[in-house]
């Protein structure tokens, strides 16, 4: 094949500290130093997907979501000595050193895919929009429709194994990234990747790896452009292997709950992109823009198909039944294949 993306998906930063040593000396021989220390804050990590249960179903809780961390705003810098006293018949002292530079500056909130701002997401869903930015005021202005249903189904006619891009000339086409939260633990780390064998009598998108206990992994579809339509009502695409145990979600990234720094124009409470919960069979699933409607940004079929950015597989390890420990998955093995937009 997050790139959704899509691929986003980060520890957090730490940040950093430096003190700067400047001495200076007037014609009388005085000095002092001018020195100054700096400081840069760092970004806040990305949160992951709650466990809860399936976004349809009767009676099904929609699925909880981990805020991400903020980081504090890195302290100002100290201000330099003062200056040194007049001496007796001689010149001034030397001016004392400028002040430090200015502290850096706090990291953004970073709710998780599909997250809502307190971490756990409402039946009803969200309604409003934690970004003033309108999600049509780039990429998505003037957007695109795909003339061609099929996205990809990895043949050489929709995989360019080179590039490791997909899709075919005139329609839309895009990349594929991973992304995971990089826990190690009993000898496992997060860490998926994704491989496409051309010479398969049917090739598919393998996707191999492990999900440590309390983490996330997770691969995207980018789209290198903005799709907005309003001649397709659903996404299609076969689905086979094992999660090893990890719940796995698809995600409908748009534009408005990107981060500026990936493309979007989401400053804070991002990564809330309408989901649902998936369950791997040998039949192909069709996800309905409608089935999605409040479990993210845009809240409305109407709103999220205007403003398509990528897809998105996430994994991440099920919380444990009562009692019992929460448990890693090992030997992830999936297949990705036939991915389609489905016409009204």
């Amino acid at each position: 094949m997050r790139a959704r993306s899509f691929a986003e998906r980060h520890a957090a930063g730490r940040g950093l500290a430096a003190w700067v040593v400047l001495t200076v000396c007037g014609a009388s021989g005085a000095c002092v130093n001018r020195g100054f220390h700096t400081a840069l804050g760092s970004g806040g990590a990305r949160g992951q997907l709650g466990s809860g249960g399936d976004a349809e179903g009767a009676g099904g809780a929609a699925d909880a979501v981990d805020a991400g961390s903020v980081d504090a705003a890195g302290p100002g810098g100290m201000s330099g000595a003062s200056g040194g006293a007049p001496g007796t018949g001689g010149t001034p002292g030397c001016p004392g050193g400028a002040p430090g530079a200015a502290g850096g500056a706090g990291g953004t909130v970073d709710a998780g895919a599909g997250a809502d701002a307190d971490a756990r997401m409402d039946g009803a869903g969200d309604t409003g929009t934690d970004s003033s930015v309108d999600a049509h005021s780039n990429r998505c202005v003037p957007g695109v429709s795909p003339g061609a249903a099929l996205l990809t189904d990895f043949s050489t006619a929709t995989w360019d194994a080179s590039l490791a891009a997909w899709g075919a000339l005139g329609n839309v086409t895009g990349t594929i990234s991973t992304y995971g939260g990089g826990l190690i633990a009993g000898g496992l780390t997060t860490l998926v990747s994704t491989t496409v064998d051309t010479t398969a009598a049917n090739p598919a998108l393998a996707i191999r790896g492990n999900v440590v206990a309390g983490d996330y992994a997770g691969v995207v579809l980018a789209f290198d452009q903005c799709v907005d339509t309003a001649s397709y009502q659903a996404v299609r695409f076969t689905l086979g292997g094992t999660t090893a145990g990890c719940d796995l979600f698809f995600q409908l990234e748009t534009y408005s709950q990107q981060t500026v720094g990936s493309g979007g124009t989401c400053a804070i409470n991002c990564h809330r992109f309408p989901n649902t919960r998936l369950e791997v069979g040998t039949v192909p699933i069709t996800v309905t823009f409608a089935a999605l409607t409040g479990t993210g940004q845009p809240a409305s079929a109407e709103g999220m198909r205007a403003e398509i950015i990528g897809l998105q597989l996430q994994l991440q390890s099920a919380a444990p039944a009562a009692g019992r420990t929460q448990a890693s998955c090992a030997g992830i093995s999936l297949t990705l294949d036939d991915v389609q937009f489905v016409a009204n």
